[in-house]
């Protein structure tokens, strides 16, 4: 039996967990069910599934839904030729390690171009792939109306994560501007975009033997011209 771990990365990744924990209730309030329960349809939803999230701020894993939250430490990706980076960045992986252990196959989801997600996400991938398990990475693309330090962040950040994962399933999010109904809200949009992940994850763990398509899949473009 596949030991599935999913987490998400940075505040995108956190909010693409959030989704996934609301549709795995199927319309109960979160707010109605303590934790323990959440747990309980979660992982029945997702075939035994463990789901967790990351990121360098507390207040961002205090929104998270899910049970397993991992603090990392904040790192200056700018600035690496110093002995405080290599102290800090042996710290996440310690943490990283010890919640992916047993793990057979992981699930890293992350919006690109900010910091956290774009940094961290090849850095779990690493890890998991010495653990030995099949890595799965879903990220998603600013809109080409954003910043162009955000666009080069993201292209860096996916260029990085590409050779470190098995499949890396890329969303573009200015796809879903053109798809959505008249008079969507930016909110509406990411919406779209965390449901597209949701859907992803559960269809890929209910597929019979996804784990060996997925093995050596390589890139899948979602949402693309």
């Amino acid at each position: 039996m596949e030991n599935i771990k999913i987490i998400g990365v940075g505040g995108s990744g956190i909010k693409m967990m959030n989704q996934i924990v609301i549709g795995s209730l199927q319309g109960e309030d979160v707010a109605a069910l303590d934790a323990r329960m959440i747990i309980q349809k979660v992982t029945e939803n997702l075939k035994g599934a463990e789901v967790m999230v990351a990121d360098t701020k507390k207040d961002s894993l205090l929104s998270a839904y899910v049970f397993k939250k991992i603090l990392l430490k904040k790192i200056a990706f700018d600035v690496r030729e110093n002995k405080s980076f290599d102290e800090l960045m042996a710290e996440n992986r310690k943490v990283i390690s010890a919640a992916l252990q047993g793990a057979t196959v992981v699930f890293i989801a992350c919006g690109l171009g900010g910091k956290t997600g774009t940094n961290m996400a090849s850095v779990i991938a690493d890890c998991a792939k010495e653990l030995g398990a099949i890595t799965i990475a879903l990220v998603s693309i600013p809109f080409n109306l954003e910043s162009p330090q955000r666009q080069k962040r993201a292209a860096e950040g996916y260029k990085n994560l590409k050779p470190k994962v098995n499949t890396i399933i890329k969303i573009n999010c200015d796809k879903f501007l053109m798809i959505a109904p008249p008079g969507s809200s930016l909110d509406d949009i990411f919406y779209y975009v965390n449901e597209c992940v949701r859907g992803t994850v559960k269809n890929l763990i209910d597929m019979d033997k996804f784990q060996e398509v997925f093995k050596t899949a390589g890139e899948i473009i979602f949402a693309n011209d």
